[in-house]
């Protein structure tokens, strides 16, 4: 049985090993990944008010976590944005989870990235009620 909860320090060195598994398989792949990156998101995102680090657990084992935050964008609008985002179980719960705090935290937009895309993980997303919204433009790619 899955079960989510707030990640704490002990967790950190799993979080790294989740989020490079899925740097790997992103878009980023081939670029430097920075452990230390990482691990001051950790830092910022515990102690923030508005900072959302959680973990997926299955049967005591690390299996999944997602960082985020609400912030505003550009045009003041506040946003439920992740930041890092991966499971091997229980993603719908963990995003589902996500959406819900945001929208606690004063979110009027809320924003999960897609580093895959894969149509498994387009559908899951498209079940939990989020739709692909705008363009994605980046360079060095």
């Amino acid at each position: 049985m899955v079960s989510i909860r707030e990640a704490v320090f002990d967790d950190l060195d799993d979080i790294k090993v989740i989020f490079k598994f899925i740097f790997d398989q992103s878009i980023f792949a081939g670029m430097t990944y920075d452990e230390s990156t990482i691990q001051r998101y950790f830092v910022m995102l515990s102690n923030y008010d508005l900072g959302y680090m959680k973990v997926v657990e299955d049967k005591g084992i690390i299996v999944g976590a997602l960082a985020g935050t609400v912030t505003p964008n550009h045009f003041g609008i506040p946003c439920g944005v992740d930041m890092f985002n991966f499971s091997r179980k229980g993603t719908d719960l963990l995003i589902k989870d996500f959406v819900n705090w945001a929208k606690d935290h004063g979110a009027e937009f809320i924003q999960i990235t897609d580093y895959t895309q894969k149509p498994r993980y387009e559908k899951l997303l498209a079940r939990i009620g989020l739709v692909p919204v705008g363009t994605h433009y980046s360079i060095g790619r």
